[in-house]
C-alpha cells in the first residue's frame, strides 16, 4: 500500500518558524529606525507646508498670516491677521499642532547651531509674499542629533527649503 505525503512534516514547521523568527529578530531594529525616521520627515514637512499654507493665503486674502512655533512645547499653528500689516488680533486658523515625542524642535542660532529651544517663533506673512524675518527650525531627535533642517530663507520671497 503506497502513501501519498500530504502537508508538512512537524520538523518542517519548527524549521520554517525559526527561519521566520530569524529573520524578524534582524528585521525589526531597521524597521523601528524607519519609523523614527519617517516621524522626522513627516514633522519637518508638516513644518514647512504650514509655513507654505501661511504665505499662500497671505497672497491669496490679503491678511497677514502667522505662523507660531513654540519650540519648548514641539507645536505649531496657523492664524490670520485682521490686517493686511500690523494686525492686532490674530483669529487662530488651525488649532496647535503637536510633534510625537521623539521629535524635538530646536531654532537654530546665529552660528547655525540647533540651540534655541525655550522660545515661540513668529513668523508672519505679508500679502506681497515677503515675510518678517528668516528662521532655521531644527527636526532633530532626543539626543540632539539633527535630523531634518526647515529654512525660511528669504525675506523677499517667503521662500521654504527643507534639508538635512
Amino acid at each position: 500500500m503506497l502513501f501519498s505525503r500530504r502537508g508538512f512534516a512537524l520538523i518542517e514547521a519548527l524549521v520554517v518558524l525559526g527561519l521566520i523568527g530569524i529573520l524578524l529578530s534582524i528585521a525589526t531594529p531597521y524597521y523601528q529606525v524607519y519609523m523614527q525616521n519617517a516621524s522626522y520627515r513627516a514633522a519637518a514637512r508638516e513644518i514647512a507646508a504650514t509655513l507654505r499654507q501661511a504665505r499662500a493665503e497671505a497672497v491669496t486674502k490679503n491678511r497677514e498670516q502667522r505662523v507660531e512655533i513654540n519650540l519648548a512645547n514641539n507645536e505649531v499653528r496657523l492664524s490670520q491677521g485682521n490686517e493686511a500689516r500690523g494686525s492686532n488680533a490674530w483669529p487662530q486658523v488651525q488649532n496647535w499642532r503637536t510633534f510625537p515625542t521623539l521629535v524635538d524642535l530646536r531654532g537654530l542660532d546665529g552660528d547655525n547651531q540647533c540651540t534655541v529651544n525655550a522660545d515661540t517663533l513668529d513668523l508672519r506673512f505679508f500679502p506681497d509674499g515677503t515675510a518678517s524675518n528668516v528662521a532655521g527650525i531644527c527636526v532633530q531627535n532626543r539626543a540632539g542629533e539633527r535630523r531634518f533642517l526647515v529654512q525660511l530663507t528669504s525675506r523677499t520671497t517667503g521662500h521654504v527649503a527643507v534639508g538635512r
